[in-house]
């Protein structure tokens, strides 16, 4: 669960937070600069952003992974699931909630949730995108 979540947690903070951290150092840079008689500002600005810019969004990809842990740590519904997906690969079996099947029924068939579990290449997206996987395939069976 925390990888899961870890991972989550870092790609959607660096989706969303690279951009605006590296426009808001840009606009306090020239502000700064403004103020002051110095050459070549452009060429400053952008070395101190790209100097800067990771150390920002790692800043920021902690504290946001460090939160969501917390929280995902006391919430019931999360633990109650993961709990019953330990269950399942603890006999053997593929975890499948059907109590929440109904949200799925309006989803084209390809995109539903399978009691089989993935396909190959369904679980190299997983893999490609950083959360490998043991896990069998209904292709190994």
């Amino acid at each position: 669960m925390e990888l899961t979540i870890q991972s989550l947690a870092e790609n959607l903070t660096l989706v969303t937070s690279k951009r605006p951290l590296a426009e808001n150092f840009q606009q306090a840079l020239e502000e700064f600069l403004g103020k002051h008689s110095i050459e070549n500002k452009e060429k400053i600005i952008e070395t101190i952003i790209a100097n800067n810019l990771d150390i920002g969004c790692a800043i920021i990809k902690n504290a946001v992974v460090r939160e969501a842990l917390a929280e995902a740590s006391h919430d019931i519904e999360i633990l109650q699931a993961v709990e019953k997906r330990k269950i399942a690969r603890e006999k053997g079996a593929p975890h499948y909630d059907g109590t929440t099947a109904q949200i799925w029924t309006s989803l084209p068939d390809l995109l539903k949730p399978n009691p089989r579990g993935l396909t190959k290449e369904e679980l190299k997206i997983y893999e490609d995108f950083g959360g490998g996987s043991s896990k069998k395939t209904n292709e190994d069976t």
